[in-house]
């Protein structure tokens, strides 16, 4: 069994079985989705095409009611599109249904889904033994210890918090041994520790070659897991980028924070007031040449330089202003 925080123990819970590296973890081409309520119709999505190679991490971003549930549930073939096609390594969603599902599962989380007067040992066993695949107990320990799970492993579920839900949830998606991990808001209800944890534990599989798609509110976990970021902005793609580039949206690279003793007339930078008596300034950089740093740096010692630091781009500005722009996105 492997430490806590540590991550999944590979000879416990077995080997990542990707298929073919030539062939698409995930390719969708020209996906559309439509609703029809009241007489109205509704479209979700709208031409979405891109493709996942194996062993990615993809964050799918948006804000609500963008289209990113929608195409999770395609995508875990819990819906079909109205046109167009998802194939899943190969696999389409609707003409291979069955197929596709053998290589992806998906973690929606929440208070359903789960049998509250069974423990979490019998919930991972039981949805195990539905998928035909009997897990030994040391499997089974090493899951749900790999989710912070060891010490409630007998305890109902209707007993858990939900934060332990939301991490047997992911506990139940772990012993699948699918592929390609879905997972829609990972870490939602759970403390700081226990998100760090799991993403630990993501992290691991994500190294051992397991193809992960997640959405989140949480960007903490874009930051840490995804390799690139997919942006859905009224049902349809508008930026597709790896995460470098997608936090240069933000404007910047880093962003020097300074504390003066007297404020200083220079422009370009934003005053804020302190409580106690200093300045604090903030100027906004484009690149990471030292030069420049130091000549902003020099600009700002006449004025009582007390400390500063440089921070890099946020990631959060960077999903803000992709999101408000009117330009037309950009590609990988």
């Amino acid at each position: 069994m492997t430490e806590a925080g540590t991550g999944v123990g590979k000879s416990e819970i077995g080997e990542i079985s990707n298929a073919s590296p030539a062939v698409p973890a995930v390719d969708v081409r020209h996906l559309y989705r439509t609703f029809r309520t009241t007489g109205k119709e509704f479209t979700a999505l709208a031409d979405v095409t891109f493709t996942i190679p194996p062993g990615e991490a993809t964050a799918i971003l948006g804000v609500n009611g963008a289209g990113k549930t929608t195409l999770s549930k395609i995508l875990a073939t819990w819906l079909y599109p109205t046109s167009g096609t998802v194939n899943i390594f190969g696999a389409n969603v609707v003409m291979a249904t069955a197929h596709a599902r053998q290589h992806i599962v998906a973690v929606f989380g929440g208070d359903r889904g789960l049998y509250p007067m069974l423990t979490a040992w019998e919930n991972l066993s039981y949805f195990a033994a539905i998928r035909g695949a009997a897990l030994p107990k040391p499997q089974l320990a090493s899951i749900l210890d790999s989710v912070g799970l060891a010490d409630a492993a007998h305890r109902r579920v209707e007993e858990y918090s939900k934060g332990m839900k939301q991490r047997l949830h992911i506990a139940v998606g772990l012993s699948a041994n699918a592929p390609i991990l879905l997972l829609d808001e990972p870490t939602v209800g759970l403390d700081p520790i226990e998100a760090a944890r799991l993403r630990g534990t993501l992290a691991e599989l994500k190294n051992r070659g397991k193809t992960i798609i997640l959405t989140s509110h949480n960007l903490t976990d874009v930051e840490e897991l995804a390799d690139r970021v997919i942006l859905i902005h009224t049902g349809r793609i508008k930026y597709d980028l790896p995460l470098a580039r997608f936090k240069e949206l933000a404007g910047y690279r880093y962003r020097i924070t300074a504390t003066l003793q007297h404020p200083t007339t220079e422009p370009e930078f934003e005053h804020h007031p302190n409580v106690d008596g200093t300045v604090r300034v903030t100027r906004l950089i484009a690149s990471d040449e030292q030069t420049l740093i130091t000549r902003i740096l020099e600009q700002l010692q006449p004025c009582g330089l007390v400390d500063f630091t440089i921070s890099p781009a946020s990631l959060e500005e960077a999903f803000t202003n992709a999101v408000h722009n009117n330009d037309d996105g950009g590609a990988a």
